[in-house]
């Protein structure tokens, strides 16, 4: 699919002043790449987010990419369709000192092992969830939670 880019404006108060400021965020493979300046814009960009939390050096962040790319490849489908749009698959790279101490802040340090998988729900945290190997399970989850909401 390529890599997109698209901008999210997120607004700063810098020395009294509003100030419109573009924080790039990319896609690879239909996964949302997250990083400390986009991360809480890309939270409110749709009503549930699915965030993996990884250190692509460790083998289980690794066999599980292909897992979570197709995760994210259905939603993009849906997406062409007009459906599930409020759902959007992304992953945070866990690498790098500034990553480490933002994702400590988040509870998604390496303590937890990873890949760590966390939801969030109109930019709040909302559930954990546990890796399967089996992409199927993942989409059903997110899916399930989209109809279970709409039903309340």
């Amino acid at each position: 699919m390529g890599r997109l880019v698209f901008f999210i404006s997120i607004v700063v108060l810098i020395h009294g002043n509003w100030k419109t400021q573009a924080e790039p965020v990319e896609f690879e493979n239909d996964v949302m790449v997250l990083t400390p300046g986009n991360f809480d814009a890309a939270k409110s960009y749709v009503r549930f987010l699915m965030v993996q939390f990884c250190f692509q050096r460790s083998e289980p962040c690794r066999n599980n990419t292909r897992v979570y790319e197709e995760v994210a490849h259905h939603f993009a489908r849906k997406w062409g369709k007009k459906e599930f749009s409020e759902v959007a698959i992304a992953k945070f790279e866990v690498t790098g000192k500034e990553n480490e101490l933002f994702a400590k802040q988040l509870d998604a340090s390496a303590s937890h092992g990873y890949p760590l998988y966390k939801i969030y729900k109109n930019g709040e945290f909302y559930q954990n969830f546990h890796s399967v190997s089996d992409w199927k399970l993942f989409a059903a989850h997110m899916r399930m939670l989209t109809k279970m909401h709409d039903e309340l």
